[in-house]
């Protein structure tokens, strides 16, 4: 669509006779008008056609509609209103992110970006819940691994119903290695064992030991570490790391001049066993002791703290 071209016949002054007179009508007041009649007409094409057809903003008939646009590569349209719309497109699409998959790339990138975002990109994978968690390496490195065993429950001693037993701690296992894009793991996160389980008062099962934990990366175990222990003195240990840390075994006190001893849950660097009736073991912890009543009744063990498997990209 284009401006509405100024068509009007302006030459009125040509057209007069050589020699107008009043007899032929060439009155004064009828020659001023023959002389002015172009300037009235390119006036009023002026303010009634063309500044409205600019300045009207009517979808389809609008002034940026009636006015054309060179060439720009990247943006069709022949009108300044097609561009207009083009660019509009266009910006929308960059903020509905339909940016294609894959276009933006590491080359595309000012090396400082590059580094930022390198430096804000995923490090770690952290399981602590337990069972096996399978996953990728996404990037070839040194890594960091870290398994910790889950803590035995706590109980009483086996050979002595009338002592309480708190559960040894699970056992930490750390190792630094290479690991490579596209491999496929394996983080097993050893459960807590059990405490002692009663129904009503009577003792149903003492306390179980923390089940282990561990990372397979290449099929066999980069790191391995022993649940807690039950039982006094009886450490849980670790394999495969650079540096292997024996479980905690429950500690024992004497309470109440000796009358009654307590074991309280064994520790772990990663979190302490439970210390007092109601404590919750943390990672690795062992448990909080079951309590023997007498006549054969007993309160409630306390589980231990679940295991820990951490996958530290280092560099």
């Amino acid at each position: 669509m284009k401006l509405t071209s100024f068509n009007t016949d302006v030459e009125n002054v040509s057209k007069l006779p050589d020699r107008p007179n009043i007899e032929s009508g060439y009155t004064a007041e009828a020659l001023k008008e023959v002389f002015d009649k172009a300037g009235v007409d390119i006036k009023e094409y002026i303010n009634g056609v063309l500044i409205e057809e600019l300045a009207s903003k009517t979808t389809g008939n609008s002034g940026a509609d009636r006015i054309g646009s060179g060439a720009i590569t990247t943006v069709p349209g022949d009108t300044v209103q097609a561009k207009l719309e083009e660019l509009s497109n266009q910006i929308n699409g960059l903020a509905n992110q339909s940016i294609p998959d894959g276009s933006l790339t590491a080359d595309k990138l000012a090396p400082e970006v590059a580094d930022f975002i390198e430096n804000l990109s995923f490090r770690a994978h952290v399981f602590y819940k337990p069972g096996e968690h399978a996953f990728e390496i996404t990037r070839t490195g040194t890594y960091k691994i870290t398994a910790v065993g889950g803590g035995a429950g706590g109980g009483i001693m086996p050979t002595d119903a009338s002592r309480k037993l708190g559960g040894g701690a699970g056992a930490v296992s750390i190792v630094w290695t290479t690991l490579y894009e596209g491999t496929i793991c394996f983080a097993h996160v050893g459960a807590g064992g059990k405490g002692l389980t009663v129904d009503g008062t009577s003792m149903v099962s003492n306390a179980q030991d923390g089940e282990a934990s561990y990372l397979d990366a290449h099929g066999y175990y980069e790191v391995y570490a022993e649940g807690g222990k039950f039982g006094l003195g009886t450490r849980a240990l670790s394999e495969n790391g650079s540096v292997n840390i024996a479980g905690g075994y429950p500690k024992m006190s004497d309470y109440s001049g000796g009358e009654v001893h307590f074991a309280m849950g064994g520790d772990c660097i990663y979190g302490n066993g439970g210390a007092f009736e109601g404590d919750v073991a943390g990672i690795g912890g062992g448990g909080y002791a079951g309590c023997p009543l007498g006549g054969g009744a007993y309160s409630q063990g306390y589980d231990g703290g679940n295991g820990l498997v951490i996958v530290e990209f280092v560099e």
